[in-house]
């Protein structure tokens, strides 16, 4: 039965492709798709299960209106949504795939989508979630968008519009402006599509080698995979609507022998200022200058006066594949961390300290 409703909703997704169906609704739709579902709901928090996937209503904003959700599957399902034009997100409501396999281990992962329904107006974007080493990393891939939704970005130019750290970057099937920022609990890298996409392929596991390549991650967890909208506003009431969805999915089982990961273009990781020499046994620490980074196996002991003290999301600390990393004493082993959030310094310099015992430990300070 899973196989025959897979292949039905690869047939609608090949159908809806040739027929280029996909219909932007003017304001006042009245959420007329939905009446022969086989399941919809009302509620804030409403799940329905369908095999490996999971539908989630998701209105989780402040000032969030009403929305019902309604499926008839996973690759068939769709909400209707009245949320008032004001600011923040009200909700993102997803179809839901769990994962839990490091980025080595994956031998294929893309994704196939059809948005059939999606109004003209509003304040919304399009887009798949990807979640990272259980959740400290969002890579958010946007379809589409509609209306004043922006990307979360560490750098804003003088008229309020975030400032991508690389415009115009092929990978995955589709070209980009590439944003980096935090939301406060993740650090969240946007992958805005360059123009509007309402269906067609993602090979996410590029991405995800990409953004290795760039730095930014190791070989980390993928913990979740979603697709759905994220909504603003939808003021008297909009239809959203997927009529076709797949996740194909091919994995080793086991972590293979780590293999150099590819490079994008540009590149921004950046050479270390002087190649580390082991610690001496005294104990003492060899002053380094940032930008700065280092990977491979040994234990060091580095001191620097060059961290920011002022509030800076761009200024930071990133490690993976450690076995530690302390800074002035405190653990910051395989996460990342803003150089104004590490403890003050002492005696006017920070002191790191660094143990990996593998060939691709990392550590990068900028």
């Amino acid at each position: 039965m899973e196989h025959t409703r897979a292949l039905w909703g690869a047939v609608l997704a090949a159908l809806l492709l040739l027929g280029g169906c996909t219909e932007v609704v003017s304001p006042g739709a009245t959420g007329e798709i939905s009446s022969r579902a086989v399941w919809e709901s009302w509620d804030q928090w409403a799940t329905w299960t369908d095999g490996e996937y999971t539908l989630y209503n998701n209105v989780w904003g402040s000032g969030a209106g009403s929305q019902r959700i309604w499926a008839n599957a996973y690759y068939d399902w769709g909400v209707w949504a009245d949320h008032p034009d004001t600011g923040g997100v009200k909700s993102y409501p997803n179809v839901s795939r769990m994962l839990n396999l490091r980025i080595s281990e994956l031998e294929a992962l893309t994704s196939s989508f059809t948005i059939s329904t999606r109004p003209s107006d509003g304040a919304y974007n399009s887009t798949y979630d990807v979640w990272l080493a259980d959740y400290a990393y969002e890579v958010m891939l946007w379809m589409n968008y509609v209306g004043a939704v922006k990307p979360i970005s560490y750098e804003w130019d003088s008229s309020g519009n975030p400032v991508p750290v690389y415009t115009d970057i092929t990978v995955g099937g589709h070209t980009w402006n590439v944003y980096r920022g935090t939301n406060g609990s993740q650090e969240v890298f946007s992958f805005v599509r360059r123009s509007a996409l309402d269906s067609g392929t993602v090979d996410i596991k590029a991405i995800l080698e990409w953004l290795q390549g760039a730095g930014w991650i190791g070989d980390v967890e993928v913990d979740q995979l979603q697709f759905g909208w994220e909504i603003t506003s939808s003021p008297g009431g909009r239809d959203f609507a997927i009529s076709a969805y797949e996740v194909n999915l091919s994995s080793s089982g086991a972590t293979p022998t780590p293999t150099p990961t590819p490079t994008p273009t540009p590149t921004v990781t950046p050479t270390p200022s002087s190649t580390p020499t082991p610690a001496p046994t005294s104990g003492e620490y060899l002053e380094m200058d940032l930008p700065f980074s280092y990977d491979g196996a040994g234990e060091y002991l580095w001191k620097t006066d060059d961290f920011s003290t002022t509030v800076d999301w761009g200024r930071y600390v990133n490690s993976w594949n450690l076995d530690l990393l302390e800074i002035n004493g405190n653990d910051y082993t395989n996460r990342w961390v803003a150089q104004h959030q590490v403890p003050p310094a002492s005696d006017g310099y920070w002191y790191i300290h660094y143990k990996g015992s593998l060939a691709w430990s990392h550590v990068e300070m900028k």
